[in-house]
């Protein structure tokens, strides 16, 4: 499975900052999500690297 930053193409503006980068963690494994607007992990599903990453884990 590709990172966020590789299927999303994320600058390093924003993956730098991010704390699932960090901890070599998901998106939606970690409590601040600073890629979500919103911060509302709810999000999540339409997200296509969490549909991805859904199809491939158990």
């Amino acid at each position: 499975m590709k990172r966020c930053l590789e299927a999303r193409g994320c600058p390093a503006s924003h993956y730098l900052i991010c704390e699932a980068y960090k901890e070599k963690k998901s998106c939606w494994e970690v409590a601040d999500v600073p890629c979500c607007k919103r911060k509302n992990k709810d999000r999540c599903i339409e997200c296509p690297v969490y549909i991805a990453a859904s199809k491939i884990e158990p």
